[in-house]
């Protein structure tokens, strides 16, 4: 597997095929999901939160690259935001039992990082379906895509499972 920056590198320097940007998306969603479950073993709550919040902004920085779409900070915050906040209850209370003393850490760790793999892998599958479809940041609706993401979110949890799985054995 070629490493996320080189994809991303690739996409820009050279035309690519929609089936060979689908692939490099791919690649990245599936690179930051990873790392999105490992925010989610974070043993402060809201802390958490807060770098899921990067790694999801710079999820859909790469994805722009693949795309040849500009970045603008502030769009992908706003959509970011808007699109997660969807499943910010869910969040909330798993982050929330981080504060029980002495347990808490270990029930937020049993958790969390499913919830936020998935809603990563749930944020790149959204994003890369309107950049492949010639959509930019600017004229991207995020609350036209909430319930796409919730579906997405939701299919994302039973996926996730079998990516650690699979992590697990590749790094064995």
């Amino acid at each position: 597997m070629t490493d996320v920056k080189e994809t991303a590198k690739m996409a820009v320097e050279k035309l690519m095929t929609p089936e060979e940007k689908g692939c490099a998306a791919e690649s990245v969603i599936r690179h930051y999901a990873m790392w999105s479950m490992g925010v989610g073993l974070v043993p402060v709550a809201f802390l958490d939160f807060a770098a899921l919040g990067v790694v999801q902004y710079n999820l859909c920085g790469k994805l722009c690259g693949i795309y040849g779409v500009p970045v603008a900070s502030d769009r992908i915050r706003a959509i970011v935001a808007t699109l997660v906040s969807a499943v910010l209850p869910n969040f909330v209370a798993r982050s929330l039992v981080k504060l029980l003393p002495f347990v808490g850490p270990s029930l937020g760790a049993a958790s969390l990082p499913l919830l936020c793999g998935a809603s990563t892998l749930a944020l790149g599958k959204v994003f890369t379906r309107h950049l492949a479809e010639g959509g930019t940041l600017l004229d991207f609706e995020p609350a036209k895509f909430k319930t796409c993401f919730v579906e997405h979110f939701e299919s994302a949890k039973k996926v996730i499972p079998s990516m650690q799985k699979e992590s697990a054995r590749a790094t064995a």
